[in-house]
């Protein structure tokens, strides 16, 4: 229950957008930030400690939690080794994949083989001793294991440039050419904004802000969409050892963004209310068409 985006645009800029709201059960919440900005929202992590690599979650949260958490670590250990290493996007994609599937058989394990005090190696090594349907059928239920649905963006600047990525549980699509991606069950209706509107990865950047805050209000008829709206970018020109993530929460809420959508969802609907006016009379004129003309013989 949720929506996350991300877009590539002028200059390699990547700007990003999630809501807030959480899932605990039966119960929908959005935390209210203590104050604005400060503090990482949940479903927006930066990796490293550049930032120049962010990933965005959707789905099982305690799923999402542990992974990026993995990352992460996995992220410093490596770069306090080896401070040269250049942490790529792709390399972060396989990562995630990496931490994955090892959560995925560690779950189907306890859930399918420790019942019968059994692990993956002893599983192995005792199949002569079993049944041949009983290790089959333990063998299919592993095979056919399934995680809780979660959703990912992994999206960055590396040493190749901007880089967009979605990932359905384990399974990745490289959005670099499209150059706008989303996920959650307002995906549809954010994406659908960028496609009505011919986006590409190479529009300016205050277009790509706005699109993608528009992306974001927008999808908000979806049910389970939060209302509160949490803004980043990565700005791969950055001069050397300089962060190059950043919220935008207190710029768009000086900026007053929402009244600046609220005149225009106005404007729209007024256009919308003319255009209909305009209609109207041509309507009218093929109905009387209609009646005027006398009906066929069958």
């Amino acid at each position: 229950m949720t929506v996350c985006i991300a877009a590539i645009c002028e200059h390699n800029m990547i700007i990003g957008a999630s809501d807030r709201m959480l899932t605990a059960g039966d119960i929908e919440f959005e935390p209210v930030p203590t104050s604005a900005g400060k503090e990482f929202p949940l479903k927006i992590t930066p990796l490293n400690d550049s930032r120049s690599i962010v990933i965005m979650m959707a789905g099982a949260s305690d799923i999402q939690a542990q992974i990026a958490l993995k990352i992460i670590r996995f992220i410093d250990a490596t770069e306090k080794q080896s401070p040269q290493k250049i942490w790529s996007v792709e390399d972060t994609v396989n990562l995630y994949i990496d931490f994955y599937n090892q959560e995925k058989s560690r779950r189907a394990a306890s859930a399918i083989l420790a019942p019968f005090n059994l692990e993956p190696n002893t599983f192995i090594a005792r199949q002569k001793e079993m049944l041949d349907g009983f290790s089959e059928m333990i063998a299919r239920e592993l095979m056919n294991f399934q995680m809780p649905p979660v959703e990912t963006i992994i999206t960055g600047a590396d040493a190749s440039g901007s880089h967009l990525y979605t990932l359905f549980d384990n399974r990745p699509s490289c959005c670099d050419s499209v150059g706008f991606a989303a996920i959650g069950i307002g995906a549809r209706h954010a994406e659908s904004q960028f496609m009505l509107n011919g986006y590409s990865r190479f529009v300016p950047q205050e277009e790509a802000l706005w699109m993608i805050y528009m992306a974001k209000r927008k999808s908000e008829i979806a049910p389970g969409v939060g209302k509160i709206t949490d803004l980043f970018c990565v700005t791969p020109n950055t001069p050397a050892k300089t962060p190059k993530f950043r919220f935008l929460n207190d710029i768009i809420e000086k900026a007053q963004f929402e009244k600046i959508y609220d005149a225009f969802e106005k404007k729209q609907l007024s256009a919308f209310q003319e255009a209909r006016a305009e209609i109207k009379p041509i309507m009218e004129k093929i109905v009387q068409e209609f009646k005027k003309t006398p009906p066929t013989q069958s």
